[in-house]
């Protein structure tokens, strides 16, 4: 029962962005792609909305830790500034900047404005 319901909402997601995307290549928008990428969890939409590319992977292990969201985001936040030319971060106002969106978006579960 429960598998045909997420097998359906899957369904839905998949016809609406086919929609958007045959939408979007008219021409009409500003962006001619659908720019939100579906994510299976948050750690999968904040690297996908504000990265750095492969955040999703620390972020997912880091929380397996069980620490509260805020401690996890301060965690990526100085993990990004001091390992930032992991994530190809060279610049150090770049990496700061970056570790705050990250840690922002994680704050935020990835909904950002």
């Amino acid at each position: 029962m429960m598998e045909e319901y997420f097998a359906a909402l899957n369904a839905g997601l998949d016809k609406a962005m086919k929609v958007a995307a045959e939408a979007r290549a008219k021409g009409l928008d500003p962006e001619p792609f659908v720019e939100i990428i579906p994510a299976e969890d948050v750690a999968g939409r904040v690297e996908g909305i504000v990265g750095p590319k492969g955040i999703a992977a620390r972020i997912r292990e880091m929380d397996k830790e069980g620490k509260p969201r805020e401690i996890l985001a301060f965690d990526v936040v100085k993990e990004i500034v001091a390992k930032s030319a992991d994530y190809g971060i060279k610049d150090r106002e770049k990496a700061i900047d970056q570790a705050v969106r990250t840690g922002v978006g994680i704050l935020t579960e990835g909904v950002l404005v």
